[in-house]
């Protein structure tokens, strides 16, 4: 997906020449099989100011800019963006119809809007198509000598008989197929297949099934879109809310002329689904089918969509991911649990971790904030708050 390719692309990018190095890739299925090619790909530099993941969102839209201009032909473009809040009752239609309009939005139908604001301008608002994104970025790694993609799914890692006074050390993986890959560190970027890792240390060794509890628990919130091909290519990107979560619908134009349309999602605590596999309810596809014809008649609206897809993005409890060392087994980094935002702060979190790979600490951004551990500022919030005790229950569920 977007971190694991994220993260190779900045070490061949700036460490291949300066460094002997070999790095392997491995998934299931390849590239971008789950949300890292289904996502909308909207960016937007301001949307988390103020919070732990300001740092990590800025870097991350301006290092979407230069991936544009270092790859090419991956759809990126400014935009603008707007939210609009909408009705679907009929009555409240007529009467908004027969009012002042309001500004008029590029291709909203003007009588289902009760109000709209700009949320974004082409200063601060972008987009890119993942797929195509992830698809240049392997292109341009797997250039580079000792860079490869290897199918397959860990099933077990093998600890060194040495230890550090800080904790254990990895010294191989095993896969699905018995191969065996040895290295001398790994990173975790498995989105919401992460939970996975608990089955793969042995359970007797207690260091490690400490280090392994302050990992937060990582969930999938199941996610339905669609795409519809318009008649001319549209340049502003509408978030909705109504009074009915059917009708809260996300529309991003692409410059290819598609529109990618998002709906609701829904959390899944224990991933049956596959990467790649995941399937798609008809229940969702008609959901915003209705929602395209309430809110675009006459641009969206009866329209086919000619892909419909689903897909899994990680998420936290806190909504903060986890970009950080596990604790007990030093040369082990996860990084996951971006949620919505995991194409936006890919390629940041991929220079960070790479930066952490070759020279042991990170420069780029502070990961205090992602950090897990017992000294750390997340492990003293999770214990201050109810969330604690929530996911806990989760666990047990």
């Amino acid at each position: 997906g977007i971190i694991g390719n994220s993260i190779a692309y900045y070490l061949a990018k700036n460490h291949h020449g300066s460094h002997n190095l070999s790095v392997t890739l491995i998934d299931p299925v390849g590239v971008c099989p789950a949300a890292s090619a289904k996502a909308g790909g909207f960016l937007a530099e301001e949307w988390r100011d103020g919070t732990p993941l300001e740092e990590l969102h800025r870097l991350g839209f301006r290092l979407h800019q230069e991936l544009s201009e270092e790859l090419k032909h991956i759809d990126y473009r400014r935009l603008t963006s707007r939210a609009a809040a909408v009705t679907n009752n009929h009555l409240q239609r007529k009467h908004n119809s027969q009012k002042v309009p309001l500004t008029p939005m590029e291709w909203v139908d003007g009588d289902v809007v009760l109000a709209s604001a700009q949320t974004g301008t082409e200063k601060n608002t972008a987009q890119v198509h993942p797929k195509k994104l992830c698809e240049k970025m392997w292109d341009y790694t797997s250039s580079k000598k000792n860079f490869t993609l290897k199918i397959g799914r860990v099933v077990e890692a093998i600890l060194s008989s040495k230890e550090k006074q800080d904790g254990r050390l990895l010294s191989s993986v095993i896969l699905e197929d018995g191969s065996i890959i040895d290295a001398d560190a790994i990173v975790i970027a498995m989105g919401p297949w992460t939970e996975e890792i608990n089955s793969w240390f042995p359970p007797t060794d207690r260091k490690v099934q400490v280090g392994l509890t302050y990992l937060p628990t990582i969930y999938g919130v199941k996610s339905h879109s669609m795409l519809v091909k318009t008649e001319k290519v549209l340049s502003e990107a509408v978030f909705f809310e109504s009074e009915s979560p059917d009708f809260d619908i996300e529309v991003y134009p692409r410059p290819d002329g598609d529109s990618y349309v998002t709906g609701s999602s829904h959390i899944t605590f224990n991933m049956t689904e596959r990467p790649g596999e995941e399937a798609v309810e008809e229940i969702r596809k008609k959901e915003l089918m209705d929602a395209m014809q309430q809110t675009s008649s006459h641009v969206l609206g009866g329209k086919d969509p000619h892909t419909v897809q689903a897909c899994y993005w990680p998420e936290t409890h806190d909504g903060i991911p986890v970009i950080s060392p596990l604790p007990s087994v030093k040369n082990v980094m996860v990084a996951t649990g971006h949620n919505v935002w995991g194409i936006l702060q890919g390629p940041a979190t991929g220079l960070a971790v790479a930066e952490w790979l070759i020279e042991g600490k990170v420069n780029c951004i502070d990961i205090e904030p992602f950090a897990i551990g017992p000294s750390t500022s997340r492990h003293r919030r999770m214990m201050q708050s109810d969330m604690y005790e929530t996911s806990i229950v989760y666990d047990e569920l």
